[in-house]
């Protein structure tokens, strides 16, 4: 029995390792964007379980990045990320460890996010977070403590949307998150209906919503996804992975609108609609005859970032196919 739980953590551990190139090949382009020096706009990322840094999330920011410095009217913008620390720890590692992990990972991304916006009081900061660590963006935001998987995350306190470094979130983003509430007016997806794996106070609640009334928190779950749609079946192992497969252009674009509209920034909200605009028009066969050849150069930009960053080659969709069949049964073997 011992030797089994051994091995189906390696293979845990094998499959999730795949996570930080899942989706295309950004890896050393995404990795060039980390940084701890002040950047206008610096993005937060907190992985999901057993996944090495930046995780699933990585396609993602390069993909914000590239729009938020494609589309300002300054020629030096700019724009990069750093991971928050915490051991992102499933329960493979013990009956706590879940809990540990985020709790860990709460607390730590608070402190990052306060260090850095009080060593660079004029960058934007965005938040994103995949599964435990899609919880522990919340638990940034809202406060965190929870009962989950047997065991007892810490209390965290929840960020004030009126002080720094809650004031200086333009942006937060997170998918699959295992504690959640159904019905959140931030929430989108078939999923968003239902609770998650856990739920969370009022208390947390009321501090999200005033992320959520300001339009600066999007909250992803899939319909079968049982991580943060429980009860909603048919559920497949894919609805929880598949998320950066389906939504990361559309993410990125919520991501990059709603950066803008926070710091109002109208010349590049402006610029970003446009190309926007033109790159929905080109696609079209009675391409909008308005659309000017800036807007058209900056689709143009915008669409070779997607396909850089979009799980469209082969190899690409292989290695998903991979990760999600070789994940699948390690799960399923840990939970029998």
């Amino acid at each position: 029995m011992f030797r089994a739980a051994v091995f189906l953590t390696l293979l845990y551990k094998v499959a999730t390792t795949a996570a930080q190139c899942i989706d295309g090949d950004p890896c050393p382009e995404v990795i060039a964007l980390e940084s701890s020096e002040c950047t206008d706009y610096h993005a937060f990322l907190a992985r999901g379980s057993d996944s090495p840094y930046p995780g699933h999330l990585g396609p993602l920011v390069k993909l914000t990045c590239d729009g938020l410095v494609g589309n300002s009217s300054s020629s030096d913008v700019t724009c990069g990320y750093e991971n928050i620390i915490f051991p992102a720890n499933s329960s493979f590692a013990g009956v706590d460890a879940w809990c540990e992990s985020a709790g860990t990972g709460a607390k730590n991304g608070q402190q990052q996010m306060k260090d850095y916006a009080d060593k660079c009081p004029d960058a934007h900061l965005i938040l994103l977070g995949y599964s435990q660590g899609a919880s522990v963006s919340l638990d940034i935001l809202g406060g965190g403590g929870h009962q989950i998987f047997q065991c007892t995350q810490d209390s965290n306190p929840a960020f004030d949307p009126s002080t720094t470094p809650g004031s200086n979130i333009v942006a937060a983003a997170v998918f699959g998150a295992a504690i959640r509430n159904s019905k959140q007016g931030y929430s989108v997806k078939g999923g968003k209906d239902y609770n998650g794996t856990a739920t969370r106070s009022d208390e947390m609640l009321t501090a999200l919503d005033q992320f959520g009334d300001a339009g600066v928190l999007r909250d992803y779950c899939n319909f079968g996804d049982y991580v943060c749609a429980k009860g909603s079946e048919p559920s497949a192992l894919d609805n929880h992975l598949n998320y950066f497969k389906k939504y990361n252009t559309e993410a990125a674009k919520w991501l990059i609108k709603t950066s803008f509209t926070s710091t109002g920034n109208k010349d590049a909200l402006a610029n970003f609609d446009a190309s926007v605009s033109a790159s929905a028009s080109s696609s079209s066969a009675h391409p909008t005859p308005t659309a000017t050849k800036k807007a058209a150069a900056k689709a143009s930009e915008t669409a070779s970032a997607v396909a850089a960053a979009s799980p469209s080659s082969g190899a690409s969709s292989s290695r998903h196919a991979v990760f999600s069949g070789v994940l699948g049964l390690s799960v399923f073997a840990y939970l029998l």
